[in-house]
């Protein structure tokens, strides 16, 4: 996200916090934190636009709304789900 110029706000990096929202630098990008497993379910149903899980993540739902995952190599399998609604 730094390399995108996209800084959250300092709550995002508390483990201790509950919330499940955040902001960022920018005022038309929000930050969701949820669990892994939540994420696609998020994106699938429009609650969020993009997602950042690993591929197992991805293997686990048979959601017609997420786009095919984004391979990276070198860094380790994650997949990028972008749902219909973006």
């Amino acid at each position: 996200m730094q390399a995108a110029g996209i800084e959250p706000e300092p709550a995002f990096f508390d483990e201790s916090s509950r919330a499940l929202l955040f902001a960022t630098n920018n005022p038309a990008i929000s930050i969701i934190r949820v669990r892994a497993f939540d994420v696609a379910t998020f994106v699938a149903h429009g609650a969020a636009h993009i997602g950042i899980v690993g591929s197992d993540v991805i293997d686990e739902f048979d959601y017609s709304e997420l786009y095919a995952p984004v391979e990276r190599d070198g860094v380790g399998t994650f997949a990028w789900p972008f749902g219909a609604h973006c």
